[in-house]
């Protein structure tokens, strides 16, 4: 199904999530796109991969290769949408105007600052 014809207003929450979810790229393919190394990914199923970040800063150094954008906190709207949809509508924003952006969704485990400590939720956009 195209993603195009999804109308949350004809269909039911988890309608859309089932025809969505024909269309999510396998795991394997973004990580080739993001020139990972082996080492660095681990699978979750088919479509989700858990990046251990410490190996890919660790790999490339101090090069700066993109800009970051942290949203750590806000305040939810009563349709529940929060850090993760404001970032998601950010990088689909920067992806329109012709920007290659990337989401990162930080586990409560993962701490790209070692001084600097972070909430269990970290959403953050790559540009």
């Amino acid at each position: 199904m195209d993603t195009t014809t999804l109308d949350p207003t004809k269909m039911k929450d988890w309608e859309i999530a089932e025809a969505a979810e024909a269309t999510l790229r396998p795991a394997t393919e973004l990580v080739a796109e993001l020139g990972l190394n082996d080492d660095e990914w681990d699978p979750y199923g088919r479509v989700l991969a858990k990046v251990d970040a410490t190996k890919v800063l660790k790999r490339l150094g101090g090069k700066k290769r993109a800009k970051y954008i942290d949203v750590t906190a806000i305040t939810p709207t009563a349709l529940g949408e929060g850090k993760t949809t404001t970032t998601l509508g950010l990088v689909q924003g920067l992806g329109r105007l012709g920007h290659d952006a990337r989401l990162l969704r930080l586990c409560p485990d993962v701490d790209l600052n070692q001084d600097v400590p972070r909430p269990a939720q970290v959403c953050g956009a790559f540009v």
